[in-house]
């Protein structure tokens, strides 16, 4: 049982919780662009990529190699929707 410890450990971190917040962004993101609110669209993509780098620093700082993997992942998620509306 000590293994499920330090798995749950490192995966319930400040950073992976704003990941998860910008995550749930995404759509709010995609229904924003779909209807016509491109003004709030870009703060919404603003505040995710100052989310996606906060996270990033504060992944790094706490556990350098954890701050590494998949950083960027939700961004990418979000940059084609942008893209395809032009």
């Amino acid at each position: 049982m000590a293994g499920n410890d330090v798995v749950s450990s490192r995966v319930l971190t400040i950073p992976n919780a704003i990941s998860f917040v910008r995550l749930l962004l995404v759509p709010v993101f995609a229904v924003l662009l779909a209807d016509g609110a491109d003004g709030w669209a870009l703060l919404v993509l603003a505040v995710s990529g100052a989310s996606d780098w906060l996270d990033g620093v504060l992944a790094r700082n706490g556990e350098p190699e954890q701050g590494r993997q998949g950083d960027g992942e939700n961004l990418e998620a979000e940059m084609p929707k942008g893209v395809v509306r032009h």
